[in-house]
């Protein structure tokens, strides 16, 4: 992956550290005491900023260690700072986008983790849901592992729970939608027949779905 950018050199052209392997790195040292919130917050926006802005820049975090140290940057901030524990969910969201090659098993436990604790508000639980769905799109093997995680009951709870919020609604039909799709070109037979069983049958989405749609009319 190729980045073109002026920006990186200087006037005479020599070549200055990348600003995102220079956030990773800030952010990877941002469990000492003495660390600056401001600036973790600065370092979470260079990341995400950089990753929106094409698929190349996505794949360059991935490939400087962005995952593994949003992930353990993720797990720190969710007890200490509740507006960086949103921010970094997000920045997740951007560097996820198109690439579900990142996840491991233990981002999905976390992920899940978060899912599954009722006591976060409504935008923790936004993103956490979308951060599930971009994982899951065009990636057979996340979608199975969520699955395995009971992601389908809890995707339901959180609809039940969160019918007030349009937010929530949409992120959690959607993430209910990209279950069911077989768009992973590298798996021969997808699961996406028994997901959509499971969701109509067993999660009783559907019949919940259409209830909250009534209610908004």
């Amino acid at each position: 992956m190729i980045i073109r950018d002026v920006s990186l050199y200087t006037e005479t052209g020599e070549r200055i550290i990348h600003p995102v392997i220079a956030a990773l790195d800030a952010l990877s040292l941002s469990d000492e005491d003495n660390s600056d919130k401001t600036n973790e917050e600065k370092n979470l926006d260079t990341v995400k900023q950089d990753c929106d802005i094409d698929l190349t820049h996505k794949c360059f975090a991935g490939k400087n260690n962005a995952y593994t140290v949003l992930l353990k940057y993720l797990k720190r901030c969710k007890t200490d700072n509740k507006e960086l524990f949103g921010k970094t969910l997000q920045t997740f969201c951007s560097l996820c986008n198109g690439q579900p090659d990142l996840l491991d098993e233990e981002g999905a436990e976390e992920f899940m983790a978060i899912l599954k604790n009722e006591s976060y508000e409504q935008t923790i639980i936004e993103l956490t849901v979308k951060l599930i769905r971009l994982n899951c799109v065009k990636h057979e093997m996340n979608r199975r592992m969520f699955v395995k995680q009971d992601l389908i009951k809890e995707l339901v709870r959180v609809l039940t729970t969160n019918q007030s919020s349009a937010g929530i609604v949409k992120e959690v039909a959607s993430g209910l939608r990209a279950l069911t799709q077989d768009d992973d070109l590298r798996v021969p037979f997808g699961s996406a027949h028994e997901n959509a069983k499971q969701i109509v049958m067993e999660g009783d989405a559907l019949r919940q779905l259409i209830e909250i749609c009534k209610g908004m009319i």
